[in-house]
């Protein structure tokens, strides 16, 4: 299927599993520059491998991070 999105950039949260990992390969597939962002940086690193053999584009970015906001104590929490 040809979406048209070549070369259009798509940042998609909770892509370490599931639905978002879905929903990254699909764009990938259609030459999109992905942006995976979740908690766990190893199955993020899973996930991008495997788009990495599937995608035209091969455009593939890693963000590690907690967006959820504060800790109980206040402290913001770390984008790595």
């Amino acid at each position: 299927m040809d979406l048209k999105l070549t070369g259009k950039t798509a940042l998609i949260t909770g892509a370490s599993r599931g639905i978002g990992a879905a929903i990254a390969q699909e764009l990938a597939r259609e030459g999109v520059h992905v942006c995976l962002a979740a908690r766990d940086r190893t199955k993020l690193d899973e996930v991008a491998a495997g788009i990495a053999a599937i995608s035209r584009s091969n455009r593939t970015t890693v963000v590690a991070g907690d967006l959820r906001g504060r800790h109980r104590d206040g402290v913001p929490r770390r984008v790595a």
